[in-house]
């Protein structure tokens, strides 16, 4: 359920001039999460993007990633292994969860990157915030795991998905 949310996070990575392709350092990127309706913390990892971002035109922008589902960390061997489990996120069948970006735009400061994320077989539209500045994006979103049917019974589905992702 946190990595859906924190799916979308990953694919934020770098930005350059002229829409070049940027890479994030993979050695320094964290992406973490929570889950709002038992304040559940962890940790993903896996991420593999692809990043165009001109920010003197943002209809070249382009952000696309995939994250290894398997990654997930809670803290928590026991909790882990079950979220890797059928019915939750099925990692054996559904590996990776992957975002597409179909727009980015300027707002005040921030950015905004609306796309979809896909978890599992589901694909809803998802929106990410975030902020560049030296050589680092910074970057947040909230991700409603019921959606990708990876959310506990009864409880919030709300997950936060915050990220530092530094480019190379």
């Amino acid at each position: 359920m946190r990595i859906a949310f924190i799916a979308a996070a990953l694919f934020l990575t770098g930005i350059a001039v002229h829409a070049q392709k940027l890479n994030i350092d993979l050695d320094k990127a964290e992406v973490s999460f929570v889950f709002v309706g038992d304040q559940t913390k962890g940790t993903v990892s896996g991420l593999n993007c692809e990043i165009l971002f001109d920010p003197m035109d943002l209809s070249k922008a382009s952000i696309s990633g995939t994250i290894d589902a398997s990654t997930l960390t809670t803290g928590n061997k026991a909790r882990d292994k079950h979220l890797s489990a059928s019915d939750f996120f099925h990692v054996e069948k559904y590996p990776v969860m992957k975002f597409e970006s179909n727009e980015v735009v300027k707002e005040g400061k921030e950015y905004l990157m609306n796309g979809s994320l896909t978890i599992k077989d589901t694909t809803e539209p998802c929106s990410i915030r975030f902020t560049y500045a030296d050589g680092v994006f910074l970057g947040k979103t909230a991700i409603d795991a019921k959606k990708y049917g990876v959310s506990p019974g009864k409880k919030e589905g709300t997950v936060q998905v915050t990220f530092s992702l530094p480019v190379l």
